[in-house]
């Protein structure tokens, strides 16, 4: 068995690269039943080639204070969230996948939390909808992914100054990957 599999692979007049792929005598890569270019064992992500390998797709995450984009305990957009989101909109292309995220803080029971951070997230999803054609989710995390740079104000007794100091946990995460 071992010397039939061995004619078959020098029958087939394939060479290995340097560049870590397995190419045939005109140069160009082998591909296995699946289409993917075959790698050597000395492939390394230095060796990727774009028709084997195309560049990695990076998710891109916009970070927006809910402050700016809404009132305290509220989930209509303001003026200026809106303005905001359409900068957003602007670099999301049509037919990405978007997820959009909302956060609450603390302050006011979970269950509430949960339903403002969702309310808040489609707010934003739905103008972002009207802004560029995508394919969107859209979740809530309510009180529960608190930044570390809010523990700090767990024993803040000023409501004003509680509200302020907390102000990182509400937020919106948008993250969007371009589609292929």
């Amino acid at each position: 068995m071992k010397q039939f599999i061995t004619m078959i692979l020098s029958s087939l007049a394939f060479s290995v690269a340097a560049q870590g792929y397995v190419v045939s005598s005109d140069s160009q890569p082998v591909r296995d039943s699946s289409g993917q270019c075959v790698r050597t064992a000395f492939w390394t992500p230095a060796d990727r080639k774009p028709p084997c390998d195309p560049a990695p797709v990076t998710v891109t995450t916009a970070f927006l204070s809910a402050d700016v984009l809404f009132g305290f305990d509220k989930s209509e957009l303001t003026h200026q969230g809106r303005s905001e989101l359409y900068k957003v909109a602007k670099a999301i292309t049509s037919g990405s996948r978007v997820t959009v995220t909302g956060h609450a803080d603390w302050i006011g029971n979970p269950a509430y939390n949960q339903t403002l951070s969702e309310r808040r997230a489609r707010a934003v999803a739905d103008y972002l909808q009207t802004q560029v054609s995508a394919v969107y989710t859209v979740t809530g995390m309510g009180s529960t992914d608190p930044l570390p740079s809010t523990k700090s104000c767990k024993g803040q007794k000023n409501f004003k100054k509680l509200v302020a100091c907390l102000a990182p946990d509400r937020r919106v995460e948008i993250d969007y990957l371009p589609v292929k």
